[in-house]
């Protein structure tokens, strides 16, 4: 599988950390783990926490990005 495939629709590296200032992420490695009320992981591209907040929808965690 090629990086492009790997992007947010198709967006190359550069692209997918724009789009992270956005909002747009997509969790490390395809992979997240449940906490009991949201599945959670971090951001493949900028590293930071996130909470899956609907179907291929990831939001900034913002409780976990405090500690």
């Amino acid at each position: 599988m090629s990086s492009r495939e790997d992007s947010v629709d198709g967006a190359t590296p550069a692209r997918q950390k724009l789009l992270c200032m956005f909002g747009k992420h997509r969790p490390r490695n395809r992979q997240a783990s449940w906490d009991g009320t949201a599945y959670i992981s971090r951001c493949e591209d900028c590293d930071r926490p996130i909470r899956r907040v609907g179907r291929h929808k990831w939001r900034i965690d913002e409780e976990r990005a405090e500690d």
